[in-house]
């Protein structure tokens, strides 16, 4: 979601440069880094960096081995989490689309649709 996305943005964001938010002004290309590609255009670059930078000053109590560690524990609650990828082009079953995604993990065997990561 956004809201998840914007959240890790802030961990990855504290992890890398802690305390520094002058980046954030000079990287013109640091939203595409720190937002997946399919969210990017939900919302406005400014947008995005003003949902961020709200994020970030409320985690400036943790230090970045801590925001490195929220954002590994926020992962792991993932069902993908700890996944072999494997990228299918099926061909036989017309309710799923042709290009799926296949994830195996110790919770099973997950179907994910690349386009809706769902």
């Amino acid at each position: 979601t956004k809201a998840d996305a914007i959240q890790m943005a802030a961990l990855i964001y504290r992890a890398h440069h802690g305390t520094d938010k002058s980046k954030f002004l000079s990287q013109q290309n640091l939203i595409s880094q720190l937002i997946p590609d399919d969210l990017c255009a939900d919302m406005k670059v400014d947008e995005w960096k003003k949902q961020i930078i709200s994020a970030y000053s409320k985690k400036m109590e943790l230090t970045e081995s801590e925001c490195k560690l929220a954002f590994l524990k926020y992962l792991e609650m993932q069902d993908t989490f700890g996944s072999t990828f494997f990228v299918v082009d099926q061909k036989t079953n017309n309710a799923f689309p042709t290009l799926l995604i296949i994830a195996i993990n110790r919770q099973g065997l997950h179907i994910v649709e690349p386009t809706k990561k769902v």
